[in-house]
Parts: C-alpha cells; sequence; structure tokens
C-alpha cells in the first residue's frame, strides 16, 4: 500500500510540472525593438572633400549587429522612404564595424568628392542606412546638403597701426585650435629701410571652418585703392605686391604679410586694397573679394581746433597748429586748399609755406602758417572765402581734417557813406544789400531809405538814389527796420515808423501818435514792392522801442503809450500812467494778438523778444527792470517767474537780446550796479547784465565796459556762428579804454562778448575822430561780421554829420579803421 501511495504522489507532482512548463511557453517575453541610438548625431550637412567619421549606436534586437549605407533607393523599398527621392547622390560613404569597442558601434566614414566632371556646387540629396540583427531590419531616410568650406575669418575691412611689425592677428586665440599651415611659421619679421622710412610688416591671417582633404590655394593681390576718399600712395605708404596662401591637407589657418611704410608725414587714416582670389580653390564658396585696408598714422594727432578769420584786402594773418604731443621726429603736416568750397580767386592770397607742408621739429609742438591777402582783390563775390584743411585731427572714431576759414571782408568804404544827404539816420540792416533809413530833414513827414551792396558803395533803390515814405500831412518817423527770412533771390524789409495823424488817406488814425508796420520787397535790380502796410496805436501818443521777428518769420513790435485801449480795444486795462504795450503779427501780416503789459507804475517797454512760442517783454518801472513773459495767446505766463534788476537811481537801457534760449542780456548804463554800489568813477558805466527766464528766473551781473568818464551803452547784438557765438554792444565814452587812446572828444567803442556758456567780455576797440562821434546801430552782417552804423560832427556848424559804416570781426578787429 505504501508503493501504491508514492506512485500516486510522483504522478501528480509530474501533471503539476507539466502544467507549469505549458504555462511558461504561453507567456510572451518581448525583446526591446532594434534602433539607432544616436540617429540625430549622423550627417544631414557635410562639406565637399572636408573627410567625415561619425559613430553610430545601435540597440535592441538580437544582436548579430549589421549596418549598411544605402547610396541611392533600391527595389523594394517602401514608398514612403523614397517619395520625392531622385536618385541624384553621388557621394560614396562606407561603413565599418569600431573595432576595439563594443559590437554595437559602427561609424560613418568618407569625404564628399563629386562626381567626375561635376563642379563642387552645393547639393541637396539623400542617403539610407540600413540596420539588421540578422532576425528583423529598418531602413531610416536622412536628407542631407554639401557645401563648399567656408572662411571662417577674413574681414571685408581691416586696420593696421603705422609705424611698427604687427603679428598680433596669427598668434594666441586667433589660431587656437587650428591647425596651422607651414607658411605661416615661416612669415618674414623684419623691416625694410626705404631712406625716407622704415617699412614694417604686418600679418594678415585667413582661416577655414574645417579641414578639407586636398590642397587649398588663394591668390593675393595689394594694391592702390582707387574707390577711397583718401587713398594711400604705393610709394610712400605701403608696397604693392602679389602672393599666394596655401593650405596643405588637414590646414585650417594660413596667412601672409603686408608691408606699411611710416613716413613721419601727419595724415587721416589711408586705404589701399587687398584682393583674394579664389580662382584655384576648387571647394571654397569665396569669391573674389576686395578689402579695404585702413592704415592707421602713428603720428601724434592735430589738436582739434576749427578756426575763422576775417581779414581786410591787403592784410597778413598768422597761425599755429598745435600737436597732440611733441614730435618724437620732424614731422611733416600737409595741408590744402579745398577749392570747391572757396569763393577767393586764388590769386587773391598766398600761403607760407609755399609747398603747403608744415614741418615741425623734433621736440616741438607748434607749427606756424602765414596767409597774405592782396591788396587789390578781383573776386566779386561779398565776402569771399576759402578754407585750408590740415590731417590728423582725431575726434572720437572719426578723423576729419581742421580746418581754417579764411574770410576776406568786401565791405572797404573807409569814406563816409553819406555826408551832404538831408537825412538823419536812425537804423541799419542787412541782409544781400545794407540797407540805411532816416528822417528827411527837409520834410517832416517824410522819411529816406538808402541801400548799399556789400562793398559799401551805393546802389539804387526803386530806380533813384533812395526810396521815399512820407505820410499824409503829419510828421513820420522811422524807428526801426529789419529784415526776413524768404527763400527767393528779394529781399524782404519790415518798417515799423511814428506818425503824427493818419498815414494816408485809407489808414486809420487811433489818436495821437501811432505807428505805422510796413513791409518792402526789394527785387534783385532794386525794383521796390509794398507788401503790407498798416496803422495801429492807442488814443494816445505811441512811442516805439523795438522790433524782433520770430522764427516763423512773425513781427512783435513794443512801446510804450498812456492810452487805454490798442487799435480801440482794450483787451487787458492798463495800469498806470505810461503802459507798456505789445503787438504780435503773423506771417501775413495780420494782428496776432495786442496786449498791454507791465504793473501799477509808469511802465516803458525795453524790448520784446521771442523765444520759441512764447515772448518776453522788458520794461521799466519805479525800482528798475522787469521781465514778464507771455505765452502763445499773449497772456501772461503764471508758470514763468518774473525777473528783477533793482537799479538805485537813473539808468538807461541800450539794447536787450536773446543769445540763447530762456539767455537773455541787457546793455545797462548807470552810476551804480544793481547791489547799490556806485561806480569807482561815480560816473556812467556800461553793465552787462544776464537774465535767466524759465520756471526759476534770475538775473547776473556778469562785467561791464567802464572807463573813468562818462560811458553810454547804445545797442547789441547776437550772432551764432558754429564754435564762435558772439554778442557785439556800442556805445560812447569820454574816457579811454585800457591801453587805448581817446581820438578826440566823444568817441565810439565796440565791444565783443563771446556767447558761448556764460557771456564773457573778449574785447573793447574804441574809435572815432579828432571831433564828437556818436553809435547809432549795430547789426550782424551774415554771420561773419558786425557793421556798426555812427556818425561823426564834423564841425560843419549846420548841425550835419557825416555817416560811416565800420566793420568788425567777431573778435572785435576793427577791419576798416579809419585813422
Amino acid at each position: 500500500m505504501s508503493a501504491c501511495i508514492l506512485k500516486h504522489l510522483v504522478q501528480k507532482l509530474c501533471v503539476v510540472i507539466s502544467i507549469l512548463v505549458l504555462a511558461a511557453c504561453e507567456t510572451n517575453l518581448s525583446t526591446p525593438d532594434l534602433r539607432i541610438v544616436n540617429e540625430e548625431a549622423l550627417p544631414t550637412e557635410m562639406t565637399w572633400y572636408s573627410p567625415i567619421d561619425i559613430p553610430i549606436e545601435i540597440a535592441g534586437g538580437e544582436g548579430g549587429f549589421n549596418v549598411r549605407y544605402i547610396q541611392n533607393p533600391e527595389a523594394g523599398m517602401s514608398e514612403e522612404l523614397t517619395e520625392d527621392a531622385e536618385g541624384n547622390n553621388t557621394i560614396s560613404l562606407s561603413v565599418v564595424k569600431q573595432e576595439g569597442t563594443q559590437k554595437n558601434t559602427f561609424r560613418l566614414q568618407g569625404t564628399p568628392i563629386p562626381a567626375v566632371g561635376d563642379s563642387p556646387v552645393a547639393l541637396d540629396s539623400d542617403y539610407w542606412l540600413e540596420v539588421t540583427d540578422g532576425s528583423e531590419s529598418f531602413i531610416t531616410r536622412f536628407p542631407f546638403t554639401i557645401g563648399p568650406v567656408a572662411i571662417e575669418s577674413f574681414a571685408t575691412s581691416s586696420s593696421f597701426d603705422e609705424g611698427g611689425a604687427n603679428f598680433s592677428g596669427v598668434e594666441g586665440r586667433n589660431i587656437r585650435g587650428k591647425q596651422v599651415c607651414t607658411q605661416l611659421g615661416s612669415l618674414p619679421q623684419n623691416s625694410i629701410d626705404k631712406g625716407f622710412g622704415l617699412s614694417y610688416p604686418n600679418a594678415v591671417l585667413l582661416t577655414l571652418t574645417e579641414p578639407v582633404s586636398i590642397p587649398l590655394v588663394f591668390d593675393y593681390v595689394i594694391s592702390e585703392d582707387d574707390s577711397g576718399n583718401s587713398p594711400a600712395s604705393p610709394l610712400s605708404d605701403f608696397e604693392t605686391s602679389t602672393g599666394q596662401v596655401r593650405f596643405e591637407p588637414g590646414d585650417t589657418a594660413c596667412g601672409f604679410v603686408l608691408y606699411l611704410i611710416d613716413d613721419l608725414v601727419i595724415e587721416p587714416p589711408e586705404t589701399f586694397k587687398l584682393d583674394l582670389l579664389a580662382s584655384q580653390t576648387i571647394v571654397s564658396e569665396f569669391e573674389n573679394r576686395s578689402v579695404v585696408v585702413n592704415i592707421v598714422d602713428n603720428e601724434p594727432r592735430l589738436k582739434q581746433e576749427s578756426l575763422s578769420f576775417i581779414a581786410t584786402p591787403g592784410d597778413a594773418k598768422s597761425f599755429s597748429i598745435e600737436l597732440s604731443r611733441p614730435a618724437e621726429n620732424t614731422l611733416l603736416v600737409p595741408f590744402t586748399v579745398n577749392e570747391d568750397n572757396s569763393t577767393l580767386s586764388a590769386t587773391d592770397y598766398s600761403i607760407t609755406p609755399a609747398s603747403q607742408v608744415v614741418e615741425i621739429g623734433e621736440g616741438e609742438i607748434l607749427g606756424q602758417v602765414s596767409v597774405m591777402i592782396e591788396s587789390t582783390i578781383t573776386s566779386t563775390e561779398a565776402d569771399p572765402r576759402f578754407y585750408i584743411e590740415f590731417q590728423g585731427a582725431t575726434v572720437a572714431d572719426s578723423e576729419p581734417q581742421v580746418e581754417v576759414e579764411f574770410i576776406v571782408n568786401s565791405f572797404i568804404n573807409t569814406e563816409a557813406v553819406y555826408s551832404s544827404e538831408p537825412v538823419d539816420f536812425v537804423v541799419i540792416g542787412a541782409d544781400q544789400n545794407v540797407y540805411l533809413g532816416g528822417g528827411d530833414r527837409t520834410n517832416s513827414s517824410s522819411v529816406r531809405l538808402y541801400s548799399l551792396n556789400k562793398k559799401g558803395e551805393a546802389r539804387s533803390v526803386n530806380f533813384n538814389d533812395f526810396y521815399g515814405i512820407s505820410s499824409l500831412n503829419g510828421v513820420l518817423a522811422l524807428k526801426e527796420l529789419v529784415t526776413l527770412d524768404t527763400s527767393n533771390q528779394t529781399e524782404t524789409l519790415a518798417l515799423v515808423m511814428e506818425v503824427e495823424g493818419r498815414f494816408d488817406a485809407v489808414s486809420d488814425a487811433w489818436g495821437g501818435q501811432d505807428f505805422v508796420l510796413m513791409v518792402l520787397e526789394v527785387e534783385e535790380d532794386g525794383r521796390v514792392n509794398l507788401v503790407h502796410q498798416s496803422q495801429h496805436g492807442s488814443e494816445s501818443d505811441d512811442l516805439i522801442t523795438n522790433i524782433d521777428v520770430t522764427e516763423q518769420n512773425e513781427l512783435i513790435v513794443s512801446g510804450y503809450t498812456q492810452g487805454r485801449s490798442l487799435d480801440g480795444s482794450s483787451i487787458i486795462p492798463s495800469q498806470g500812467q505810461n503802459e507798456g504795450f505789445v503787438y504780435k503779427f503773423d506771417a501775413n501780416f495780420d494782428i496776432d494778438y495786442a496786449r498791454f503789459i507791465g504793473d501799477s507804475f509808469d511802465n516803458e517797454t525795453i524790448a520784446v523778444l521771442a523765444d520759441g512760442s512764447s515772448v518776453n517783454s522788458f520794461f521799466t518801472s519805479d525800482s528798475g527792470i522787469f521781465s514778464k513773459t507771455l505765452d502763445d495767446d499773449g497772456f501772461v505766463d503764471i508758470d514763468i517767474e518774473t525777473v528783477e534788476l533793482p537799479q538805485p537811481s537813473s539808468f538807461s537801457v541800450g539794447g536787450t537780446l536773446k543769445y540763447e534760449e530762456g539767455f537773455f542780456g541787457a546793455l545797462v548804463t548807470s552810476s551804480f550796479d544793481n547791489d547799490q554800489t556806485a561806480t569807482p568813477s561815480l560816473s556812467n558805466d556800461v553793465f552787462f547784465y544776464d537774465f535767466v527766464i524759465g520756471e526759476s528766473s534770475e538775473v547776473r551781473k556778469l562785467f561791464s565796459v567802464a572807463t573813468s568818464q562818462d560811458d553810454l551803452g547804445v545797442d547789441s547784438v547776437y550772432f551764432g556762428k558754429e564754435d564762435s557765438e558772439r554778442i557785439g554792444a556800442i556805445g560812447e565814452t569820454l574816457g579811454v579804454f585800457g591801453d587805448q587812446s581817446s581820438q578826440g572828444g566823444r568817441d565810439v567803442f565796440f565791444a565783443s562778448i563771446n556767447a558761448q556758456g556764460r557771456p564773457e567780455l573778449i574785447k573793447v576797440n574804441q574809435f572815432g575822430t579828432p571831433g564828437d562821434d556818436y553809435a547809432i546801430d549795430v547789426i550782424a552782417d551774415s554771420e561773419d561780421k558786425f557793421l556798426v552804423l555812427w556818425k561823426e560832427d564834423h564841425s560843419s556848424g549846420d548841425g550835419t554829420f557825416r555817416y560811416r559804416i565800420t566793420p568788425f570781426s567777431p573778435d572785435g578787429e576793427n577791419l576798416l579803421p579809419i585813422n
């Protein structure tokens, strides 16, 4: 029985084992998919003649891997794998098993070489890789492109410093990681003595993005740059040459040298041309290219300072040019005359040195140039000029030339412009010509307008010696004359005249003495056309103080009156006995607004001056000078602080002007300054005050123009020229300024004031005749000079005067002294 039980147990155990084996056989134990692990690393971009060697890592499957390169589609490949494939792949590569590594690593190797007869142009195609493990396989498609090898570094422009060898471009980080060609290691290092200077080698580097399997040869040509503004000379600045750069297989960096000559001449950056020719480099995308090479001068720079001189025929002027540091050797500084911009004939002047090369000795810093203007010039232009341009001034990254401007004053009339005409001249103006105006002594209801050319010679006006203006029957007095900017060849003049009663039969008379605004257009031949005429004022006598012109050719007229309405309307009621007023006329000469302006005391308006869209009014009160600012509509701008200049005693104001936005100047004659301190001479001095007007306003006393006797400020004017902003002020004196001398009796003076930054007095020039002389008016004739109108009492006993015009340079030099 025991044997039977044991047999039965063994039988059951076998059944259980069999069931377990069958269950295991029915279970699905999957194998990982066959795949390329680093598929993204396989090449999709290649370069002609540049070898590739890329690993291919396989994973999954059952082992026993194999990888095959398929160049073009084969029969049996699916449509998905061959769609749009044209079978144009000419690149034969191979797949090899990587030795010494795991059995699942292969390498894709080969060199893209174009088919025989094909040029190495860009190629877009496909290749395939077949991967198998013996039991299964798959094929992957790889689109790829092949392009030429690229030049990694070769700029379209390059710069080298003159005066030394330079190999930094082919050293250090510039060649780090590169296979350097043999040629680069044997570049010449020594300078060559040219007799007039040393010629130094400078290395030029050419690198490739990747190595190639065949030699590459570039030709280079170093020659003149005909297209540049400042071409270097092959005789004195660089050496012309030709040569080759050869890359052997595997090289990625090579170069050559060019020679620069240190010629001891101060020069601006000069250029020559480097042509790199790729006709032999069949694997390169680098077509023939011209590279501009800049030579940076190593000599001391000239200090950047553009100068301007104004001279009179027969004058000689000298000036210095200055180096930034002393010369280490004798230096040559060439200069030229800019004929294109010059209006003075070359026969009208001479320059020393005649060679147009300034020599500055070793250790020196200054060089001298002299200019002589001929006594009689042939140029017919008004104020002709020429420009001397020097090389070698540095500003930031550019190198402009130092320019010296020479202007020849064409106003050369030393005689009295008018001495027998029955006119009391009061104003002068200038545009293309010079205009003078005043009252006719033979007829109190008439004024006359005369004209001179820029040489000071009389010219006809409206085909007569003068242009006459007459009122209907009352006294007529010319007070102001200004010129307006116009775009045509005509000149436009605006005149302001005081008139008693009605000016003409059609004008409105407002009562007492009014003012007339008249605008005239003067053609080239002197013909005069009336553009505008209108009469304005209050019901009482109106006195005019000044006229100003805005940038938009709007006119602003100021004065004062005891009246209580303007042109019949009292827009802002007056507050005292005398009240200042302002009229603003638009560009069509229609009234924009008319306003009373002042305070509760007697006011006399000194001047109104445009400042952008605002109008600044200056007027007197019982204790000094005040300002108020009017907005676009003519109302007092409460955001602008009023400025006050206290005056402790009697005073007069001779000229108020704007010289910068928000900055105004005034000539004040007084025996006290603004802090109630008496003048040292206890006589009248002329003070120049600065009014700063804005949200925070102030007044500053800057300087005085004074002698030990009475002085009087009469007028002032501003002109702005690049690097030369000036104020010209005129007046009279009974004393002597500094080291000057009295001409006898009462003299006239001209003061030049530098208006760049805080105004400063440059020079005072005292002039006149042995008798009594009187300053009348001063204008800026363009941006080149000032013209001063003055008169001399020639002791004729008839109360007449000789009227003269004297030109002054911006720095106060009398360009036409009469004694």
